[in-house]
């Protein structure tokens, strides 16, 4: 099966540039390190970490649209003007609709990725990085030796702090 994919990915090598790709190939020059197994795991990694900070990113755009509708007015008429899809009163045709969405148009959509970009300052997919451990070596304070600290950044209270 990976070696049918590897296949495929080398054919299109210089159509696509999928993240699968570019690891098939990498795996090509450097075989003892890139296994079967080691892809996988890659991709897998990839699949499992994506599905779930995505849904959650969305659900809280979809949130924050559902409390700002004069926000997700401007999104859908800055989507209707970049994909020339001005016709209201006709039954939009997926399938068209689908084809106009390619970089370009993505990259002239910038209201959009402002409002994504403002969910994810607000509503970060990972809101807090793990403890980071260290001991009062590292700093100069009057305590015991002994004594250990834990930082950890919280991204939601620093972001959504008055101040």
């Amino acid at each position: 099966m990976i070696d049918d994919i590897q296949m495929i990915a080398f054919d299109f090598q210089n159509v696509k540039e999928d993240i699968l790709s570019r690891f098939l190939i990498e795996s090509k020059k450097d075989q003892k390190t890139m296994t079967d197994q080691y892809l996988r795991d890659i991709i897998l990694n990839f699949m499992i970490a994506g599905k779930d900070t995505s849904a959650n990113t969305l659900s809280w755009f979809f949130y924050m649209l559902c409390k700002n509708p004069l926000i997700e007015e401007k999104i859908v008429q800055e989507v209707r003007d970049v994909t020339c899809s001005c016709s209201h009163e006709s039954e939009p045709n997926i399938e068209e609709f689908v084809a106009k969405i390619t970089d370009d148009t993505l990259d002239r959509m910038h209201y959009l990725h402002a409002a994504l970009t403002e969910t994810l300052r607000l509503y970060p997919a990972v809101p807090a990085v793990p403890s980071i451990k260290f001991s009062k070596k590292h700093i100069e304070l009057s305590l015991p030796c002994s004594t250990e600290f834990l930082l950890e950044y919280h991204y939601h209270v620093l972001h959504n702090h008055p101040n």
